[in-house]
Formats: C-alpha cells, structure tokens, sequence
C-alpha cells in the first residue's frame, strides 16, 4: 500500500512540475514571436524522437531543455555576438534556435539521431535561418576547435563518454571557451567552474556547471 502511495504521490508531483514548466515556457515565449513559431513547428514532429541506437540506449535518452532555461544560461554565460556555440547532442535543435534568436550566435548542432536532427534543419529551413548548422555525427569525433560556448545535457552520460569529452575539451577547445553541463562538471583541472546553479529542466531541477577553460 504504501508503495502504491508512494507512486502515486511522484506521479501527481510531476504532472504539476510540468504545468509549472510549461506555463513558465509559454510567458517566455509570448514575449519571443520567432521562438513561438518554432516551439509549435518542434510540437508537432513531437513523435519524431522514438528512433534511438537499439545496441546501446544509455547515452541516447531524451530530453529537453526549456527556452527559458536555455535564454537565463546563455545570459549567465555572458555571450557576445556572432560568438559560436555548439550543442553536443543537441536532439531537434530547440537550444540552438534560442542562441539564434536572442544572441545573435553562430549555432552548430550535433545529433547522432539523425531523425531528431532533420526535424531542425527543416525548421530553420521553412524560417529561413542559413547561419545554422548542423552534424549527423557522435560529438566524439567532431571537431571543436571553433566553439566559443558549449552546452553538454548529458545527466545520463556513461562515465565512459564523460572522461573522453573531457579530455577532447582539455585538447580542442580554444582558451576562454564556455561549457555549460548539467548534473556535473567536466572531469579536468584545466576549466574552471566559475557558477553553479540549480534550474528547471523538463525532468525537474538539475545542477547547472559553468565553466570555462583557463587561459
């Protein structure tokens, strides 16, 4: 019985996480009319996201982050225009349309799932945004050399890729760059993690690392 209760209190404590999150989202973008149309052309691939990688599931869960989330972290961030930010499985590209819309940044998206991915690249087609890019690739072996900011959702990373993204950021990133990451920060000496913050992502509150690479 008292598992049953249990269950059922978690159960009504996120129906009313959502309410809140998406009542958050829709004043957020009452105020953005481009990031309207885009959170309505994202709603309706909604069903898009179900092809996964059947051999290994446990770095390919999905989630969101919300716009307004994304919009406080690139403020914290302190971004500057025409700056290159970079989203490491960035799913059908909802951040990089935020980066786009209010900080005027060069936004690259990289997805393995390339039915997630093909859901941006037609929405920044049908909006007719050319300074978007995107990679059907494992962020592994994409080249970060260019990124000025770098956002990592990877809360459910294998410690496996958290080690060998650390040790690509140690190699590749350029002096000052930003990485933003939730739940933990990059396992290196080099980037110095200069806030943290808890702030509402669609699974709930998560530990939000910024951090930048030392000069």
């Amino acid at each position: 019985m008292f598992s049953i209760i249990s269950k059922i209190i978690i159960i009504v404590e996120h129906f009313f996480y959502n309410i809140f999150i998406f009542s958050l989202e829709c004043c957020f973008l009452l105020r953005y009319p481009f990031l309207l149309k885009v959170r309505l052309l994202l709603n309706s691939f909604y069903f898009s996201h179900k092809e996964i990688n059947p051999d290994d599931q446990s770095d390919f869960i999905y989630g969101e982050t919300p716009m307004f989330t994304m919009a406080q972290m690139l403020s914290i961030a302190k971004v500057k225009d025409n700056q290159h930010f970079y989203d490491l499985g960035c799913g059908k590209g909802n951040n990089l349309f935020v980066a786009y819309c209010l900080n005027k940044l060069k936004p690259k998206g990289i997805e393995q799932n390339s039915s997630l991915l093909n859901v941006g690249k037609s929405i920044a087609k049908v909006l007719n945004v050319n300074s978007m890019s995107f990679s059907v690739n494992d962020f592994l072996n994409e080249d970060l050399s260019a990124a000025d900011i770098i956002y990592i959702a990877g809360t459910s990373f294998e410690d496996e890729t958290i080690n060998n993204l650390s040790k690509k950021s140690e190699t590749e990133l350029k002096k000052g760059s930003i990485v933003i990451t939730l739940s933990y920060p990059l396992q290196s000496s080099i980037f110095n993690v200069f806030l943290k913050k808890k702030m509402f992502l669609s699974w709930g509150r998560t530990m939000v690392y910024f951090q930048k690479k030392r000069s």
